[in-house]
């Protein structure tokens, strides 16, 4: 009799856990880590939410892309995995059919396509640079297997990705190269701000904001003016490069087709607004004292060089003298700094 009760009382238990609603609340993805793959699961190791110029798609189109990882010794499948940009909807884009093999890697794009052919995958949504996202990968068993929250993204062709090597090995950061298909290698930050670039080697030299009488240019104007250096052994080619006196907005300006900075060479910039090359390279900006600073980035928007804005007397720049910023009384445009320089006005 009272094994009868035991069994009555345990079913019935069971009833009202089950008419509290348990079914919906085991539906929910589980919050785990951003994915080590230690549960046996694929792992999301880098995303790319503007890409200009790192991997084309089979139309030749460069859509942003998430990359997936399978860091257990055994092929899985990708049945029953979920792609999403969205907490909300976290089975977004249902995963195709197939398998990635031990230690590799599957790109998959972020391209609103929706589609699978040969060996190219797209997901039915995009990815938004300029708010950021969570990318979130969902297991068949109903947990997230990988989850990585994306930041806003102001710079094309970076990537956000898994740590693999060194002392932060299993953390995410922001690469400087994006690596499709590949181990996350080289340059990275916790912020996109920190990022190193391995660019051309040129630098903003000299600049003056207040030009009374110290050159004109073709017009006869006293325009300010921006002095690029090239300390390289080889001409260096700044078209389609950037200057800017905003910090904010490095793309202000862009470099003419055919604007070259020889080895060992000095350029000059008038800010001037006049935005015209007519033998002399004019910025489509004046300098201000109130400007944040001067920018100089490559033609994928990365900075190369950048200078915090100074107040400048009357007919004095602001230069680079043995690695070191300071105040010049007579100004040398187009030439290297070696006039006496003072630290302080």
């Amino acid at each position: 009799m009272k094994k009868i009760k035991m069994v009555t009382f345990v079913l019935l238990a069971v009833m009202t856990l089950l008419a509290c609603g348990c079914d919906e609340v085991t539906q929910k993805p589980t919050q785990g880590t951003h994915g080590s793959g230690e549960s046996g699961h694929i792992i999301i190791t880098e995303v790319v939410s503007k890409n200009n110029t790192v991997i084309a798609d089979e139309d030749g189109q460069y859509c942003d892309y998430i990359e997936l990882y399978n860091p257990t010794s055994s092929r899985l499948p990708l049945k029953g995995y979920y792609l999403s940009d969205s907490d909300k909807n976290p089975k977004k884009w249902e995963m195709p059919n197939i398998y990635i093999e031990a230690g590799q890697y599957l790109v998959i794009f972020a391209s609103g396509k929706d589609r699978s052919t040969g060996d190219h995958y797209h997901a039915s949504f995009s990815i938004s640079a300029a708010e950021g996202e969570p990318i979130t990968l969902l297991a068949p068993d109903g947990s997230y297997a990988s989850k990585v929250d994306i930041g806003p993204c102001n710079l094309s062709d970076v990537s956000y990705g898994l740590v693999q090597e060194g002392d932060k090995a299993g953390s995410y950061a922001w690469f400087a190269q994006p690596t499709p298909g590949a181990q996350n290698t080289g340059n990275n930050a916790a912020t996109i701000d920190e990022l190193q670039f391995d660019t051309v080697g040129i630098c903003i030299n000299e600049f003056i904001t207040k030009n009374e009488t110290v050159i004109y240019d073709k017009d006869g104007d006293y325009s300010d003016f921006i002095e690029i250096y090239n300390p390289g052994s080889q001409a260096v080619d700044l078209s389609g490069m950037y200057l800017s006196d905003d910090l904010a907005d490095p793309t202000k300006w862009e470099f003419p087709a055919g604007s070259v900075i020889e080895a060992g060479g000095y350029l000059l910039i008038f800010a001037s607004g006049k935005d015209k090359n007519d033998g002399e390279l004019h910025a489509d900006f004046k300098l201000s004292e109130t400007d944040s600073g001067i920018i100089l980035s490559d033609n994928r928007q990365r900075r190369i060089d950048s200078v915090t804005m100074v107040t400048l007397p009357d007919n004095v720049s602001y230069g680079l003298k043995e690695g070191i910023w300071m105040y010049f009384p007579n100004p040398t445009p187009a030439k290297e700094n070696n006039t006496p320089a003072f630290e302080d006005i």
